[in-house]
């Protein structure tokens, strides 16, 4: 039986690129991250380190929290309008996501958790930086993409899809500023998923703002559920 050399050397790329996209970086590449970090199963991050499990969180009725403004200077050289426009997206985000879960620790602990724009106001510091930005390759990519349907090699477009898509990579800490100690420090790397027929898919950067939104969702909840965990709910 003869092997089918083409099929079998794409067939081997396609394991060899499935095992890479498996593994995490948790090299840190920012001042920010401080303390070695772990993969956690029920985590949907790359890496986090919590000082939550130390006992050590934010027990104060009232408290104030302001968002660092998102850290680009590893992108500005390359992408100086994508960056400026990261810095607001982030901004709104955190605002929308992190305010709600600030009220949700209100209404059930009686405390009075709020948004600060005044750093020398805060109580924690949410600070973040982008670490990593590569745009998508859009023409590729839709070839790719449709690609797999006329193929007759199996994985074909996934295959293409992986040389050709965009990423965008996160580092980041909430901190104490009384303490000056980190609670939590976490990084993150999110590539674009392919949607077929969907134009944000096939644009240079349509898959970021959704990676800094599902960020901002993640790091409160974080702040939610160490509150949950240590704040009475009759507040502190």
């Amino acid at each position: 039986m003869k092997l089918n050399h083409t099929a079998a050397i794409f067939g081997m790329t396609a394991i060899g690129l499935a095992t890479v996209g498996c593994q995490r970086d948790l090299t840190p590449v920012s001042p920010l991250i401080t303390h070695p970090l772990t993969h956690e199963s029920d985590c949907p991050l790359d890496g986090i380190w919590s000082a939550h499990k130390t006992g050590e969180f934010i027990k104060r009725k009232t408290l104030y929290v302001h968002f660092a403004p998102l850290g680009t200077t590893l992108i500005e050289g390359k992408y100086p309008k994508e960056a400026q426009a990261m810095k607001k997206l982030m901004h709104d985000h955190l605002v929308k996501y992190v305010g709600t879960g600030l009220q949700d620790i209100n209404n059930r602990a009686h405390t009075n958790w709020q948004v600060t724009e005044t750093p020398g106001q805060a109580d924690i510091v949410i600070e973040t930086a982008i670490v990593k930005l590569k745009p998508t390759k859009g023409v590729v990519n839709a070839i790719g993409t449709i690609g797999s349907f006329f193929s007759p090699i199996p994985g074909t477009g996934t295959i293409i899809s992986q040389f050709t898509k965009g990423g965008i990579g996160i580092e980041g800490r909430i901190v104490d500023t009384h303490t000056k100690h980190s609670l939590f420090e976490f990084k993150d790397t999110n590539k674009d998923n392919t949607i077929i027929f969907s134009f944000n898919d096939y644009g240079r950067f349509g898959h970021d703002e959704e990676s800094l939104e599902k960020w901002a969702k993640i790091l409160a909840k974080l702040i939610v559920e160490g509150a949950k965990d240590t704040l009475p709910k009759t507040g502190a």
